[in-house]
């Protein structure tokens, strides 16, 4: 038989009440608060890229070389005003689960991540590479969503990478377009045993 005793004011035992409830206290936060206090949060982004063709280019690629899944759980989409000679339609965001090859792979520029704590020295093991105009991709499984104007836009998302899974984010531009500036965010975290 387990006792659970009244330990009020010992500060190594808990509080038991005279209706025999255990008295405790806790703070909850998300998975992303956590990650960030103990340096598993981090940032990757493409910062701003001009695309000059309504083709798709792909703009940000992203590996995960980490032991432990990583887990994305927002996705920030900025594009401006394009540049159209004809009636604007509707930018896409294409993603591409787990691609092959393609120029962004092998050619886009090197980039890394940010860890949103600042005074964490933890770094992400991972390829991030920046994409142009014109960047492709090969292989790969995906779909796309559709922006019907410019803006910023926040995609919450629950997706997870596990080891040497990849993950490449491409804009499509209305038809006609010969200049728009675009970019995109994620934010994810390093998942952890729980």
């Amino acid at each position: 038989m387990t006792i659970i005793k009244d330990g009020s004011g010992a500060g190594s035992e808990a509080k038991v009440d005279v209706n025999n409830r255990l008295h405790t206290k806790s703070a909850s936060t998300d998975d992303i608060g956590v990650a960030t206090l103990v340096g598993d949060a981090f940032t990757i982004s493409s910062g701003i890229v001009n695309l000059t063709s309504d083709c798709c280019s792909q703009i940000l690629y992203f590996t995960n070389n980490e032991c432990s899944s990583i887990v994305l759980t927002e996705f920030t989409i900025i594009v401006g005003n394009s540049t159209c000679g004809a009636a604007a339609d509707d930018f896409k965001l294409r993603f591409t689960f787990c691609p092959t090859g393609g120029t962004i792979v092998c050619c886009g520029t090197v980039s890394g991540a940010l860890n949103f704590n600042l005074s964490s020295s933890s770094i992400l093991c991972s390829t991030v590479r920046v994409g142009s105009e014109g960047r492709t991709i090969t292989g790969g499984a995906g779909g796309q969503d559709l922006f019907p104007d410019t803006g910023r836009y926040l995609v919450p998302t629950r997706l997870t990478l596990g080891k040497g899974d990849s993950l490449a984010l491409g804009i499509e531009p209305p038809t006609g377009n010969t200049s728009v500036n675009v970019s995109i965010g994620v934010v994810l975290f390093r998942q952890r045993d729980v």
